[in-house]
C-alpha cells in the first residue's frame, strides 16, 4: 500500500502542472477589441485640403491594433451639429477588418463633433473586461472602449473638427 502513496500525491502535483503550462494557450484564444489612434479628415472631389460646407469629407477611424475573434460589426456615425453620412452600417470583422470610413456633407461652418460607434460581436474564445476612455494626443477627441456582455465589445470615439464656410478664401 505504501509505494501508491507517493503516486496519488503525484497525481494532483502533475494536474496542477498541466494546468498553469495551458494558461499560456488562452492568449491563443482570447477575443481582443480593436485599438483607435485617432480620425484623420481629407477632402474629395476638390483642388483644396481645407474642410468646409458642401464638401465630401471623408473620415477614418484609423486603428492602431486590428482585433481579434470578432464575428459581426455594427458601426454608426453622428455628428454634431448634424450633417448628411454615407458608411457601412455592419461587416464580418475579422474578414473586412479594415479602418471605418464615413463621408460626411456639413451644412453649417465651425466647430463639429464626429461620434463613431461600433459594437463588436464575440465570435468565439474568451472575452476580456474592458473599461477604459483614452484621449488623442492633439486633445481633439477621445476612445472609450466598452465590454458590453460577454458577447458583445463596444467602442465610442468622438472627435472635434472645424468647418469653413464655403469658398472661405483662407486657403
Amino acid at each position: 500500500m505504501k509505494p501508491l502513496k507517493p503516486l496519488l500525491l503525484a497525481i494532483p502535483l502533475f494536474c496542477a502542472a498541466s494546468f498553469v503550462t495551458s494558461c499560456d494557450d488562452d492568449d491563443e484564444y482570447m477575443a481582443e477589441i480593436p485599438e483607435f489612434s485617432d480620425v484623420t479628415f481629407h477632402v474629395i472631389e476638390t483642388d483644396h485640403e481645407n474642410l468646409r460646407v458642401g464638401d465630401k469629407i471623408v473620415a477614418t477611424a484609423v486603428q492602431s491594433k486590428k482585433g481579434r475573434l470578432l464575428h459581426g460589426a455594427d458601426m454608426s456615425w453622428t455628428s454634431t451639429p448634424e450633417a448628411s453620412h454615407s458608411y457601412k452600417a455592419g461587416v464580418v470583422y475579422d474578414a473586412q477588418n479594415e479602418n471605418p470610413t464615413d463621408t460626411i456633407v456639413a451644412t453649417t461652418s465651425g466647430w463639429h463633433t464626429l461620434t463613431f460607434t461600433a459594437t463588436y460581436d464575440v465570435s468565439s474564445g474568451i472575452w476580456q473586461t474592458y473599461n477604459s476612455t483614452v484621449d488623442f494626443a492633439d486633445g481633439s477627441g477621445s476612445v472609450r472602449y466598452e465590454t458590453l456582455s460577454q458577447l458583445y465589445y463596444q467602442v465610442t470615439i468622438r472627435k472635434r473638427f472645424y468647418v469653413m464656410p464655403a469658398g472661405d478664401a483662407n486657403e
